[in-house]
């Protein structure tokens, strides 16, 4: 009885601590891309994102979809720079990825 009650113990703690740690990588970064002209503000669709991480030296790429939202999935916690590619340049933003479901950034306005 005493085993039982020990393994089933161990079964609930396990699934607590790499439970809680698959979410903590499991961030989502979000935001909007929007295109300013004389005529008006407009979603800029199929826009080339990209989240670099120097210290990670890695990228996640996106692209914002018809009315400029863009999601970049599985994002661990960390400082990140924020690429919106504008032709051959890109406008850069830095971001914090805190170890939450969701990071919003504000929207980026490009020409």
């Amino acid at each position: 009885m005493r085993v039982r009650t020990t393994l089933a113990a161990w079964g609930v703690v396990l699934s607590v601590v790499f439970g809680s740690a698959q979410w903590a990588e499991a961030q989502t970064v979000r935001g909007r891309i929007e295109r300013w002209t004389p005529y008006g503000i407009y979603p800029a669709t199929a826009m080339a994102v990209t989240l670099f991480s120097r210290d990670r030296g890695r990228s996640y790429p996106a692209y914002t979809d018809n009315q400029g939202f863009y999601y970049l999935q599985n994002i661990p916690p960390g400082n990140y720079v924020l690429e919106v590619w504008v032709g051959q340049l890109p406008v850069t933003r830095p971001v914090s990825v805190l170890n939450r479901p969701y990071n919003d950034i504000p929207p980026i306005r490009v020409r």
